[in-house]
């Protein structure tokens, strides 16, 4: 399974040519896609504010080939390890990257985004680019 953060989402939403034909070939691959509960919600609350009707309509498209997969109470004591590890070290990252974390590496699975930066000091998070 591959996770979508919310910036990769934001530019296949954009309509992104890089971003759309990596997620295209892997839905035509059979590859599952996924989101974080909390990455939906970081992408609506977005669209809301703005009003953008298109690009509302287009992420409700696109629900219908990727699972969300909820936030779970599972998924709590990794989150809070992932909070406890990077305060350590001095680190400090928002809550729902943390979540959307700790689902990926519940889950066993890749995280794409273009925030490396967010995420590089998580131990245990795979992370891939299609951005670039």
């Amino acid at each position: 399974m591959i996770f979508l953060d919310s910036d990769t989402l934001s530019y296949f939403l954009a309509e992104n040519s890089t971003i759309v034909h990596r997620v295209t070939d892997n839905i035509q691959a059979g590859t599952i896609l996924a989101i974080s509960s909390v990455t939906a919600y970081e992408i609506l609350k977005g669209l809301e504010y703005r009003g953008n009707k298109r690009k509302s309509a287009r992420f409700q498209s696109l629900l219908e080939y990727i699972e969300v997969v909820p936030f779970s109470i599972d998924f709590v004591p990794i989150a809070a390890g992932i909070y406890a590890e990077l305060r350590k070290l001095g680190i400090s990252i928002g809550d729902a990257d943390i979540l959307i974390a700790s689902t990926v590496i519940a889950s066993n699975s890749v995280l794409v985004t273009n925030n490396e930066r967010h995420y590089q000091n998580i131990q245990s998070l795979t992370l891939e680019n299609w951005s670039k």
